[in-house]
């Protein structure tokens, strides 16, 4: 969590390109902390309650195309992010032909 709290407190403009990466990450520690935890049931009761409440958000980002817009803008992740960590090659498509549509659409010749 220190590193998601750092990506999104320390930056100097609150950034839409960070959303997915850092809902991506907390998602991916706490599963990866609920299969390799010793700890009580109510801790891991409390960290599935969490990772819950986080897929709620996170499935908001699919209501618009904005913030997978805004993360193949950002010149540190681009397309690239969502190829790195091994997003199916139908949404990378999708993506892509999104931001070349939006782009058609308001910069294209008329």
């Amino acid at each position: 969590f220190v590193q998601a709290t750092n990506v999104v407190s320390f930056a100097k403009y609150p950034m839409l390109s960070s959303a997915i990466p850092v809902y991506n990450y907390l998602i991916d520690e706490l599963e990866e902390y609920c299969d390799n935890c010793d700890s009580s049931d109510d801790i891991v009761t409390a960290v599935k309650a969490g990772i819950k409440k986080l897929e709620t958000y996170y499935a908001k980002t699919d209501e618009t195309t904005m913030y997978t817009v805004a993360t193949i803008l950002d010149p540190r992740l681009k397309l690239g992010y969502y190829e790195d960590h091994k997003w199916k090659q139908t949404f990378i498509r999708f993506a892509k032909e999104t931001v070349i549509n939006i782009y058609n659409d308001k910069y294209g010749p008329a």
